[in-house]
């Protein structure tokens, strides 16, 4: 559940929604936002948690051996609105996947969403990255580079897949790109290098 209050005042087309404070669950946020309507709309955001959880379902061993769906992902609505954002968190909570501190950009222009994260707290070390989808064509593109270093592994690991069969500093990098309209085509047409 999300409970918010704001002050809001419209000045010509833009509704500016300041002094914001809420919570989303049990997750207390503060920030402002605004919303221009001039044109297209664009939707600028800045919202800080103290601590943010974000569920995610991992495969179990009764659906690992599950072919990826054929079904349809629509990433067609990123067409329609525009979008800068900022979140941050004290403490970012994804699944198991503990992260401190948690800064995240996102920006949506011309069916383009880019989510940056930079100096991320990662288990001991850092993470920085950028995931993109591209939604402008017939066929989005989906595109994920990541550098992480001086993570610890056995946490991280356990937390990401369950494996506990190793532990120490660890280091990573992902630069993937991939099209589609399915988790199966998304998966068939994945390229790139992991390190």
């Amino acid at each position: 559940p999300l409970t918010a209050k704001a002050e809001a005042r419209l000045n010509g087309s833009v509704v500016m929604i300041n002094s914001v404070t809420g919570a989303l669950g049990d997750a207390a946020f503060n920030g402002w936002a605004s919303v221009d309507l001039s044109s297209k709309p664009l939707v600028k955001l800045d919202l800080d948690f103290q601590k943010l959880a974000v569920a995610a379902t991992r495969s179990t061993g009764s659906s690992a051996g599950q072919p990826w769906s054929s079904a349809t992902i629509d990433v067609n609505g990123l067409n329609y609105i525009d979008l800068q954002a900022r979140i941050s968190a004290a403490e970012l909570k994804i699944g198991e996947a503990r992260f401190t501190p948690a800064a995240i950009d996102a920006t949506l222009g011309s069916g383009v969403l880019k989510v940056r994260f930079s100096n991320l707290g990662a288990y001991g070390g850092q993470a920085d990255g950028e995931l993109s989808a591209d939604a402008s064509a017939a066929e989005p593109v989906f595109t994920l580079r990541s550098d992480l270093t001086g993570a610890r592994a056995l946490p991280l690991l356990t937390a990401a897949a369950d494996f506990d069969k190793l532990d120490g500093k660890m280091q990573a990098k992902i630069a993937v790109r991939s099209s589609g309209t399915s988790q199966r085509a998304i998966m068939a047409n994945m390229s790139g290098t992991a390190f």
